[in-house]
């Protein structure tokens, strides 16, 4: 009996204090929720490489590998970094056509990028230094450029980060696009 009176004592101890959630709206304009501000870093050493192999074969997918690197002897934190690696980098190219000699500055492409709504989580991340972090991006048209036989596209490519608190950029780099027939071969130049 005396278990009774104890089970409903606590029973009403835990009814007379009660689990209440209060819920509260956002103050969010029109519906939709404000992006945070990532502010600029004030001190950091980054580099950003193109690591991946410069010669890209039609119909095999135009993948190229970057690599960010912390090269400060601090570590690193980039709070803003995409849970889906390749919205991390924005790369460019334009056509390296014979006689240039380097590329045109006002003739830079963007690589259109399709972010996800549904993908654009973000984490921090944490580089130690010397240690970096491989960004796989794809060069869409790679598969549907027409090139001959015996004949290569070359481009000129560059990346920056897509990132707000840090501005990291690679240095130039050249990207070869051959015809599958030319896997191995000398070719010339289209």
């Amino acid at each position: 009996m005396k278990t009774g009176y104890i089970t409903a004592a606590l029973m009403l101890a835990l009814l007379g204090t009660g689990c209440v959630r209060e819920v509260t709206e956002q103050p969010w304009g029109k519906g939709i929720a404000e992006l945070p501000e990532y502010p600029p870093l004030a001190d950091y050493k980054l580099s950003l490489n193109l690591i991946s192999k410069r010669e890209l074969i039609t119909g095999e997918g135009g993948r190229l590998m970057f690599a960010l690197k912390n090269i400060d002897n601090k570590p690193i934190r980039l709070v803003e970094w995409y849970v889906n690696e390749p919205y991390n980098v924005q790369v460019y190219c334009q056509p390296w056509f014979p006689g240039m000699n380097g590329p045109d500055p006002n003739m830079w492409i963007p690589i259109r990028m399709e972010i996800d709504p549904k993908q654009t989580g973000r984490f921090p991340l944490d580089l130690m230094p010397n240690n970096e972090v491989q960004i796989e991006k794809e060069l869409p048209f790679v598969d549907s450029l027409v090139v001959s036989p015996n004949g290569e596209r070359r481009y000129f490519i560059k990346a920056e980060l897509n990132l707000k608190s840090v501005k990291v950029e690679s240095p130039l780099a050249a990207v070869a696009i051959r015809s599958p027939e030319t896997k191995g071969k000398v070719v010339t130049v289209q």
